[in-house]
């Protein structure tokens, strides 16, 4: 069978690097942390989907969050993506993997 092709490296702290080393600074003119790379990764409104009716209010000022109660909307190409679908794709990949095997070790 053919070699598999090296993986590149998916970590938060890989990124932070790259994204330092672009000149690339968070909101507040610092480097971006692990844990702002961290919810970016796993939050597929970075790669410009946006998804309407998440929440909804069941009483005046109450509000829940939706697990199928109603229905939700799915926006495609709502925004300009920070992460391509790809990446993000990878990356779920990838933390699906370690999630398993963390999971049978312990």
């Amino acid at each position: 069978p053919p070699a598999e092709a090296p993986k590149p490296d998916l970590s938060d702290e890989h990124i932070c690097r790259a994204l330092e080393r672009q000149g690339i600074k968070s909101v507040h003119g610092k480097k971006v942390s692990r844990a702002a790379v961290n919810y970016m990764v796993q939050n597929e409104h970075y790669t410009g989907v946006l998804i309407l009716q998440r929440s909804y209010n069941y009483r005046p000022r109450k509000e829940r969050r939706n697990r199928g109660e109603l229905p939700m909307y799915r926006v495609e190409r709502h925004h300009e993506p920070i992460i391509s679908r790809e990446t993000f794709r990878a990356v779920q990949q990838v933390r699906a993997q370690r999630l398993r095997a963390h999971r049978a070790g312990a």
